[in-house]
């Protein structure tokens, strides 16, 4: 049985210390995995952007009402933000947040991958989704038909902004992305979208945190 899930993705400037080890935030992980409020927490991801010093975490909540219940316990929620300080690049935690409805099967290879590939497409004026679910559905069975490169890709509607589409792909390493986006093929989709659609794209490498660690 397919399941849908609500994908928190957390972006902030980082400190140094964060990018010469991304483990740091892992208590602050420990510590939310141990509230009742989390109850409907699932796997946690994080890592530093290869483009520039940003920091990313991708939480997976059961459902947008399991995240709100967390959301709700306010005196717990800042507990867990303030753990975050000396991970962010001027000591305040202030992280950009989405949510994005994603199937599990087809997104966790993405998050498992050496490489996650993660964009947000925001249709221009007069667009339709549809017309944007025209073009990622070739790029995916394109994708798809590859043997190696590509861990998977997936995309979903932004909860908070249903007419925007989150895009996540894994990949096996960052030559092979880019060598692989280079190709005619891919250079034609992106053409496509970017005459549609406004997009930023960003390549991260995670991990997953464990509680044992």
């Amino acid at each position: 049985m397919e399941r849908t899930s609500a994908f928190e993705l957390a972006s902030w400037p980082c400190s140094d210390k964060y990018l010469k080890d991304p483990s740091m935030v892992h208590p602050a992980f420990k510590f939310i995995v141990g509230q009742s409020s989390a109850a409907g927490l699932g796997e946690i991801f994080n890592g530093a952007e290869v483009e520039k010093p940003t920091a990313h975490a991708i939480l997976r909540w059961r459902s947008m009402e399991a995240h709100e219940k967390f959301w709700e316990d306010q005196e717990t929620f800042k507990k867990f933000k303030n753990m975050f300080g000396a991970s962010a690049k001027d000591g305040v935690p202030q992280a950009d947040l989405i949510h994005v409805s994603l199937k599990d099967e087809e997104v966790l290879p993405c998050l498992w991958a050496p490489l996650t590939e993660f964009y947000r497409v925001t249709p221009k004026e007069g667009v339709k989704s549809e017309d944007v679910h025209t073009i990622l559905d070739k790029y995916v069975a394109y994708l798809a038909g590859l043997s190696g490169p590509v861990a998977g890709i997936t995309y979903g509607h932004v909860i908070e902004e249903p007419e925007q589409i989150g895009v996540m792909l894994g990949w096996d390493s960052i030559e092979t992305q880019r060598t692989t986006c280079a190709g005619e093929f891919v250079r034609g989709i992106m053409q496509e979208m970017a005459e549609i659609a406004e997009y930023e794209t960003i390549n991260v490498p995670l991990s997953q945190f464990r509680e044992e660690c």
